[in-house]
């Protein structure tokens, strides 16, 4: 008797005998190829959903994380924003700090984007060695047009006396209307000095609003001042 190439089921000739074994058998074979198959299409439609399902998941997992760093990302910028705000609400700020990184005759701060009729006042302490010379502070690199409270024409707006070859004074500069002046002290280890008041007047060319270098000079040529000093600039908003 002949049989089917792939799962051997029984094909009868004419002359063979038809026998009951035979239809059993075969029908055995088909039935197990058929469970053998959905037992198999089960498994990989079951695998599929698996990896519909974890792909599904990963996705949330996905956009649960994003959603939350986006979350924190606001609360973040939230924080920094009312941080800001309360600086911004500071009436007293820093400006600019400067430290002489080499020795030099003139040491000059720039005030670039300072603009002094914002301030009700800029604080200026400069904390600089300068072996028994006087150091000058001069606005813009100009020499002339200051005067002191007795209206005394002189070359500076502020003049810093060595104490302990140690200069730090407290110098208020004052922006109002078209003046620049000037109220100054000296605070050092041997206790401070009286306020002295100075002004730089309008027909300088500069305004409270056009000041842009604060320039520490020192009043004699031979001597430098010396690196390692440090100048701050503080404002009082008005």
């Amino acid at each position: 008797m002949e049989k089917t190439s792939q799962y051997q089921l029984n094909q009868w000739a004419a002359e063979d005998r038809i026998l009951r074994e035979d239809f059993n058998r075969d029908n055995a074979n088909v039935e197990a190829g058929l469970v053998a198959l959905g037992e198999r299409v089960t498994a990989e439609e079951a695998a599929r959903q698996a990896a519909v399902s974890a792909e599904q998941s990963a996705r949330e997992q996905a956009v649960t994380s994003a959603k939350s760093q986006l979350d924190a990302a606001k609360a973040e910028k939230t924080a920094l924003a009312a941080l800001q705000a309360q600086v911004d609400a500071m009436p007293f700020v820093k400006l600019r700090e400067v430290t002489t990184s080499a020795a030099a005759v003139q040491v000059d701060v720039s005030m670039s984007g300072i603009d002094l009729t914002q301030y009700a006042y800029v604080l200026v302490v400069p904390m600089l060695t300068c072996d028994n010379t006087t150091v000058y502070l001069r606005v813009n690199n100009i020499s002339v047009k200051y005067y002191d409270a007795d209206d005394v024409s002189r070359e500076y707006l502020v003049s810093m006396s060595n104490r302990d070859n140690l200069y730090y004074h407290l110098i208020r500069l004052l922006g109002t209307g078209t003046q620049l002046a000037s109220m100054y002290e000296y605070v050092g280890y041997n206790g401070h000095g009286n306020p002295q008041y100075a002004q730089l007047r309008a027909n300088s060319g500069v305004t409270p609003a056009t000041v842009q270098t604060l320039n520490f000079v020192s009043s004699d040529s031979a001597v430098k001042i010396q690196a390692g000093g440090r100048i701050k600039i503080y404002g009082v908003k008005l």
